[in-house]
């Protein structure tokens, strides 16, 4: 049986704004609506995997910002050590985002090495459109975890 992992990444700044990326107001009218941005605030990046029986505990990025490296680290050093535990490293689908990190060629060349073919994102081997809120559960689970 095939499992499908979605993950995703997700900023905290120290100060409590919270990141709305994901955030769309759809009106006929201007709501005359703002948010508030967080500049050069203390913030800490946390990446979390779940599928539709399991949650891969969150993984907190050290770095100020998720690059192509730290990425790649953290599936060879905490996700992918995961799933092979779990016995799950060839039965799983793994989707991202699209976000740049994931877009790296020493990224795509892991998961190719590690989900040939079971994989999703721009540029992998089963194509899906970036960024698409629908497509990332995360983005609305990994804050209130």
């Amino acid at each position: 049986m095939t499992v499908a992992f979605f993950s995703d990444e997700s900023t905290f700044y120290i100060s409590g704004i919270v990141n709305k990326h994901n955030c769309r107001i759809w009106s006929t009218n201007n709501t005359f609506n703002t948010i508030e941005s967080a500049m050069n605030t203390a913030k800490i990046n946390v990446w979390c995997g779940m599928s539709n029986k399991q949650i891969i505990d969150p993984y907190f990025v050290e770095d100020e910002t998720v690059n192509g490296r730290n990425y790649l680290d953290m599936l060879k050093d905490y996700f992918y050590p995961i799933i092979q535990r779990k016995r799950l490293h060839n039965k799983i689908i793994f989707q991202q985002d699209g976000a740049p990190a994931h877009f790296s060629k020493e990224v795509r060349e892991l998961l190719n090495e590690k989900f040939d073919g079971r994989w999703i994102d721009r540029g992998g081997t089963i194509s899906w459109a970036p960024r698409s809120p629908d497509l990332t559960p995360l983005d609305f689970f990994i804050g209130i975890y």
